[in-house]
């Protein structure tokens, strides 16, 4: 959020971001296939985080700090919807008893999980725009380089 003046106080600030409707040209094609995206991000596991951060910053024109905070949101959205109307629901395959979600494993990553957020929240508040988006890019192409060598040691 940015101020309407550098002068103004909290009181006075206003957000200069542009309201949701009508859409920009550049918005329409990202507000229909997301929601796709996401769907197939969910199937696939993943939460949907590195596909929304991209989108945010390059088409709907957020800085980095607010596309990861939407992305957070949906991501959270995209699992609990997941949860509530799918993995709560869906047997294990070999025990008839247990839910899909090994909790086990869960209790097991959770705690790592918990310690990664709190690292990264702090480094989101410390760091700076720029050191922020060459991270999100550094972390993101070290992800899909590792992704094709997997996919190629796989499927060829």
């Amino acid at each position: 959020m940015a101020l309407a003046d550098e002068n103004s106080t909290v009181e006075e600030a206003v957000c200069l971001h542009k309201q949701v409707l009508p859409l920009l040209g550049s918005e329409i094609f990202p507000t229909v296939f997301l929601p796709i995206l996401l769907g197939i991000a969910s199937v696939a596991g993943v939460g949907g985080g590195s596909v929304v951060v991209p989108i945010a910053i390059g088409l709907f024109h957020f800085n980095s700090k607010e596309a990861i905070a939407i992305s957070t949101a949906i991501v959270f959205e995209t699992a609990f919807l997941r949860f509530v109307f799918f993995s709560a629901w869906t047997r294990h395959p070999e025990d008839a008893l247990k839910t899909e979600i090994d909790y086990n494993t869960v209790r097991v990553v959770y705690p790592l999980f918990l310690v990664g957020s709190y690292f990264g929240v702090i480094l989101y508040i410390i760091l700076s725009e720029l050191w922020i988006t060459v991270l999100i890019i550094g972390t993101l192409g070290f992800l899909s380089i590792q992704m094709i060598f997997k996919s190629r040691e796989k499927f060829l």
